[in-house]
């Protein structure tokens, strides 16, 4: 059996409207993160894990990889399927941060004088954040988990300290970044 047809597109095809056809944008998204988890060993990956800042040629190559093995036809859809954050941010959300770079980056803070018991708490769930979902919003120290120990969040448990603390959480949230 022979057939001979022509198909043809009428108007330009959306990025995410190809996606579609092809699969939901959850798969694509899982597909992304698996091969972030298979290039665990990356040079860029291994210092966004351990909180080392990274420049713009080193995430640049990450994203060329990811882009090259993802199975996504355009760049466009793959920015798309990362979502809004960079991709430095994208990698700390899927691995997290090692829990020796937050204990690094708080040493300074924590050997610094004596904390109460509901300081220390507060550190250990600032650093048990950052472990599992890699990035700490400023905002978040202001809602649960963080008002479990005061009902200000970390106004009122570091009435006098929390601009310390926003640095470092700041601090660890760029080197997501390019530095």
């Amino acid at each position: 059996v022979f057939t001979n047809f022509q198909d043809e597109l009428i108007g330009p095809v959306d990025a995410l409207e190809s996606i579609g056809r092809y699969g939901n944008l959850e798969n694509h998204h899982e597909r992304v993160a698996t091969l972030i988890r298979q290039h665990a060993d990356d040079l860029v990956i291994h210092k966004l894990r351990r909180n080392v800042p990274i420049t713009a040629g080193e995430l640049n190559r990450l994203n060329d990889i990811l882009f090259a093995e993802s199975g996504v036809a355009t760049k466009e859809a793959f920015e798309k399927i990362m979502g809004e954050n960079p991709l430095g941010v994208f990698v700390r959300q899927i691995l997290g941060l090692e829990a020796n770079a937050a204990q690094e980056a708080f040493a300074g803070f924590l050997n610094n004088g004596p904390l109460s018991a509901n300081q220390m708490q507060f550190i250990q769930t600032i650093m048990s954040r950052f472990i599992k979902h890699g990035i700490v919003d400023r905002a978040m120290l202001f809602e649960p988990p963080f008002t479990s120990l005061h009902d200000q969040g970390i106004i009122g448990v570091f009435p006098n300290d929390a601009g310390r603390i926003y640095s470092i959480v700041e601090g660890i949230n760029r080197n997501a970044m390019v530095a």
